[in-house]
């Protein structure tokens, strides 16, 4: 699935530690990121791998694949490991 929008990074959690507090392998660490995206005033909420280079308050032009995930009864979006780095909108 493709997900592409042009937006504002609102906030970002960085899940580096399990349910026990203990400290995840680098491999598994993700950041869960909150976008406003501009043409709806929508919030997008996506999960990316750790190293995703991104700001709070950064302009970004998203253009990724992601992987749809149900959990909790809510729809999770996993950016697919490979995908491009937003590009900081110009």
């Amino acid at each position: 699935m493709k997900v592409q929008f042009v937006g504002i990074v609102r906030e970002i959690k960085d899940w580096n530690t399990d349910k026990e507090g203990k400290a995840l392998p680098p491999e598994k660490v993700t950041s869960q990121i909150s976008f406003l995206d501009r043409a709806t005033g929508g919030d997008v909420t996506m999960t990316y791998p750790v190293g995703h280079g991104l700001a709070t308050g950064q302009d970004v032009d998203i253009d990724v694949e992601v992987k749809p995930v149900l959990r909790n009864f809510k729809l999770s979006l996993y950016v697919v490991g490979s995908a491009p780095k937003p590009q900081t909108k110009k």
